[in-house]
């Protein structure tokens, strides 16, 4: 062989070796060096997105889903039933919330009113759960407990008949309850609820 072919063949190789990349290098673009990987975002994380963790949905975890509570749901709570909650339990009754409102004449809402005024309570119970929810009380009454109390007086005004009654609450909607309690004497009443789930709710209102 002709030391001029030789040499051809030496410049050619030498060509070939600067053109193949080092084993382990980054083929990203500047801006991305340190991920090791060629991912072809401008993160370290060697995934799809630049937020620098190591899935590639975009959050600031590394769970897959698009929040960033590391759980494996999208409610942004640190439990995995799917709900607003962070007991991780099944919404249920025990979830509902309790309303309280003291209406006076015409049926309008306060917080004051006079010995003469014919007060109506209506106590509501809403399901904050994402679905339909059925339930029994065990009376007729959408309530276990309903009892007004005063320094000066006493009224237990809840009285059901004794028999198992069964519910439905579609999902963000709600159920009252409301009496015609008439007229109190002066006093500063406190008005509280137990429902069947366990919540217990009050509210404070005077008559003059």
């Amino acid at each position: 062989m002709s030391r001029v072919h030789c040499l051809l063949m030496l410049l050619l190789s030498a060509c070939v070796a600067s053109t193949l990349e080092e084993p382990g290098k980054d083929t990203d673009a500047p801006g991305d060096e340190g991920g090791g990987v060629g991912d072809g975002d401008t993160d370290p994380g060697g995934d799809a997105d630049t937020d620098g963790d190591t899935d590639a949905d975009g959050d600031a975890d590394t769970d897959g889903d698009t929040d960033t509570n590391g759980d494996t749901d999208t409610d942004g709570d640190t439990d995995t039933d799917g709900d607003t909650d962070t007991d991780g339990g099944p919404c249920g009754i025990d979830h509902f919330s309790i309303q309280q409102q003291v209406l006076g004449p015409g049926g309008t809402p306060g917080t004051r009113f006079a010995d003469t005024d014919a007060l109506t309570l209506v106590a509501t119970v809403g399901n904050t759960c994402p679905f339909d929810v059925e339930f029994e009380t065990p009376t007729a009454c959408l309530f276990d407990d309903w009892q007004l109390t005063s320094p000066d007086a006493y009224a237990e005004a809840l009285f059901c008949s004794e028999v198992i009654q069964p519910w439905s609450i579609a999902a963000g909607e709600s159920l009252e309850m409301e009496l015609s309690q008439g007229a109190l004497v002066a006093s500063e009443w406190t008005w509280t609820v137990r429902f069947t789930g366990g919540q217990t709710a009050s509210t404070t209102f005077t008559v003059e």
